[in-house]
């Protein structure tokens, strides 16, 4: 699998390094994870438990239009959302 990431600061390349970091591959259901463990930023995790997304397998039963229909979800909320699916080989339900 390759994956491409678009970096714009050290800040962003430095919450990935975080974010991989806090992740135990071998040990986990990618499906069962809770969304406070992803490294989503608050803005998104309060808006996604407001609505009672809780875990990857809430998120992956998504498509993008249910989630840009969320309140205060937009396309930066939703971009994050899916670079963290995608580091995952996950990604969200098919239109």
């Amino acid at each position: 699998m390759k994956i491409t990431i678009e970096i714009e600061s050290v800040k962003e390349l430095k919450e990935l390094k975080t974010l991989l970091a806090s992740i135990d591959f071998d040990n986990v259901n990618e499906k069962e994870i809770s969304i406070d463990e992803i490294g989503l930023s608050m803005f998104t995790l309060n808006i996604l438990s407001e609505e009672g997304i809780k875990t990857t397998a809430d998120l992956i039963c998504k498509t993008e239009i249910e989630l840009l229909r969320i309140p205060r979800i937009g396309k930066k909320c939703l971009t994050e959302i899916k670079d963290y699916l995608c580091l995952r080989g996950l990604s969200l339900k098919a239109e």
